[in-house]
């Protein structure tokens, strides 16, 4: 089972992360609603104020290949998709990995950047709204989802219909609870508890 390490703000965080084992660093993205930039910030209110570190220098580390950028409270726009995807363009990722809670704007992201989409789940309203507009989306590489939402019946469904698919919880902080997602076979969690 992979280790994600979440919400990573910076250069020294995502060394860190890499030096206790973790597999891939989780950086949640805003988009600064006076200048367009995106910006590293769990907070998306603080985000669309500018509050937040400079994307780009995460871009173009050495860690690149290992982001999984969380779009945060985005809304789908042609000026939003052209500037996500220039943006990410210009650090050459080779296999950029997204992840959202917006399926349709996440989708929409996913096919003009040819990312790999990683669909979140937030409720059990999340879940059924997926099924419902699954036909619509972009294809799955995966699915990030809450935990508590996770059971057998659910991998299992998600696994039927789309077997190459990996399934990540999020957040998972207690050891326990790792033990229990492991057995019933998640592919990773995503923990704030990296350095363990």
């Amino acid at each position: 089972m992979q280790k994600i390490a979440h919400a990573v703000q910076n250069l020294d965080e995502a060394q860190k992360a890499i030096d206790y084992g973790c597999d891939l660093l989780e950086i949640d993205i805003s988009q600064n609603m006076f200048t367009g930039n995106f910006l590293i910030q769990h907070d998306a209110i603080k985000g669309k104020f500018g509050i937040g570190k400079n994307l780009l220098e995460i871009l173009n580390s050495q860690f690149k290949e290992k982001l999984v950028l969380d779009l945060k409270a985005v809304k789908y726009s042609p000026d939003f998709g052209r500037k996500f995807a220039n943006l990410v363009g210009s650090a050459k990722i080779k296999n950029l990995i997204l992840t959202s809670i917006d399926l349709k704007a996440s989708s929409k992201i996913a096919q003009e950047t040819n990312a790999e989409i990683y669909y979140g789940f937030i409720n059990n309203k999340s879940i059924n709204y997926f099924w419902k507009i699954s036909s619509l989306l972009y294809k799955p590489a995966g699915f990030s989802v809450k935990s508590s939402l996770i059971d057998k019946d659910l991998i299992r469904r998600l696994k039927s219909t789309h077997p190459k698919s990996q399934i990540w919880a999020w957040t998972v902080n207690d050891g326990d609870e790792i033990k229990r997602l492991e057995k019933i076979g998640i592919d990773a969690v995503i923990t704030d508890n990296w350095r363990s």
